[in-house]
């Protein structure tokens, strides 16, 4: 007589899908938390590795098939009963990651999901309001309360030294037919701390046309391009999160700007240096920094004793030196070439 080895799961065929699920030992509650954990490790990885919202759902649904087709094999379903345990958990998995994340981001004000990039929101969102920035989220016409954020969707607050801080500034306009409430402003992302939001905003009502200018203060930590978000929040309608806008400006080293001298020399013609000192016998590309308000003079020397310079962009030039003033970043170029005797 035939045995059926215990690990083995014996379909019926005269009994039921449901009735075989209930029997199934892969189809069960710590099933469905297994499920889930590959769920959530799915749209962290996707948002570790900076993809979008599409990306986290996409992480978000192919986690817990995984997880859940390895745990199947393990309690030993097969055939449909193994498909529908797979269908149903990551099904059921998937619901409770996005409700998860969901319900968190709406705590937050924002996405809580880890990432190079801050997002307002780990999903797609439940209403109108789309993953980028927007400068007037809708709202149902004649409903209610809206806003309009200038500029719209980015603010650049140019450049400024490192350690010295300028102001830009953002306007909130109301364009619906009620009052805006401002309740609060935050800011967060990787440069977070380089961006001072004023308070002249919040917690203000705007009457419908009414104004309200809100002052940001940049003051670059580093040199480079620094980054932000800022998000405005309001009386909205559901499931607003407030309005994002893109914080950016460029620090510069303190203290001055920055000199670029590209060379472009026949071959042992010669190279280039700066008075005051900044630059030296530069014969491709060199950049200096220099004090603001420098008056900084650039000589040609060549290799062979002689030669010709032409230069480019200089305040004024004579022969084999250039003259400038310097007040912001510069390029100049030099061409040289040697007198052939």
């Amino acid at each position: 007589m035939q045995t059926t080895p215990p690990d083995m799961q014996v379909t019926h065929p005269g009994r039921s899908l449901r009735h075989d699920l209930r029997q199934a030992p892969g189809f069960s509650a710590l099933a469905l938390v297994l499920a889930v954990l590959g769920s959530v490790v799915g749209t962290v990885i996707t948002g570790a590795f900076g993809s979008g919202q599409w990306g986290a759902l996409a992480g978000a649904a192919v986690g817990p098939v995984i997880s859940t087709t390895f745990s199947t094999r393990r309690t030993g379903e097969r055939g449909r009963v193994r498909s529908a345990t797979v269908i149903l958990l990551s099904a059921g998995a998937l619901l409770v990651t996005v409700t998860g994340f969901t319900l968190a981001d709406q705590v937050a004000g924002k996405s809580v999901l880890p990432g190079p990039h801050q997002r307002p929101d780990t999903f797609l969102p439940l209403g109108n309001r789309s993953g980028t920035p927007s400068p007037t989220p809708s709202v149902p016409s004649g409903s209610g309360p809206a806003i309009q954020v200038q500029p719209a969707g980015a603010l650049d607050c140019g450049s400024a030294d490192v350690g010295i801080q300028v102001t830009c500034q953002v306007t909130i306009k109301s364009i619906g037919v009620v009052a805006l409430d401002i309740t609060r402003v935050e800011v967060s992302g990787t440069n977070s701390d380089d961006f001072t939001v004023g308070d002249e905003c919040s917690g203000k009502s705007l009457d419908p046309e009414q104004s309200c200018t809100m002052t940001v203060q940049f003051q670059p930590s580093a040199p480079g391009e620094r980054d932000a978000l800022l998000v405005i929040h309001q009386n909205l309608p559901p499931p607003d999160h407030g309005t994002p806008l893109q914080l950016a400006g460029t620090g510069q080293p303190q203290g001055g700007h920055t000199l670029t001298v590209t060379v472009d020399a026949s071959a042992a013609a010669g190279g280039v240096t700066s008075s005051p000192p900044g630059i030296t016998d530069c014969r491709n590309m060199c950049t200096g920094t220099f004090d603001d308000g420098t008056d900084i003079t650039l000589t040609a020397a060549y290799d062979q004793g002689s030669g010709q310079a032409t230069w480019e962009g200089c305040d004024s030039t004579s022969g084999d030196t250039c003259t400038i003033h310097l007040s912001a970043d510069r390029t100049i170029t030099a061409h040289l070439s040697p007198i052939v005797s």
